[in-house]
């Protein structure tokens, strides 16, 4: 069971939601490319679908019907705002 998280607190719901934005839809693909355990990866997503960040399509593939993760506009925009927000923090250390 997944905890109640919000994401704009926790780095790997970001981690997880900026791979599904840059075309990784697979859970196992995601842990892999992110060095998160898979079953952490899928209580990220669960949680990301429960906040309507992404959306689970089912795709049909070689070995039967798989689940895929799509960024939602609302994601889309909380990933750009809190990317836009890291950028600037990093630039005001930089000028300390």
């Amino acid at each position: 069971m997944s905890q109640n998280i919000k994401v704009t607190e926790s780095p790997k719901h970001f981690i997880v939601l900026d791979a599904i934005s840059r075309g990784i839809g697979d859970a196992g693909k995601i842990a892999k490319v992110t060095k998160i355990s898979k079953a952490e990866v899928e209580m990220v997503l669960n949680d990301l679908a429960v906040q309507k960040l992404i959306v689970a399509e089912q795709k049909k593939g070689l070995f039967g019907k798989k689940a895929q993760a799509r960024i939602t506009d609302t994601g889309s925009r909380l990933l750009s705002f809190k990317k836009q927000e890291l950028e600037e923090k990093s630039r005001h250390l930089e000028s300390m």
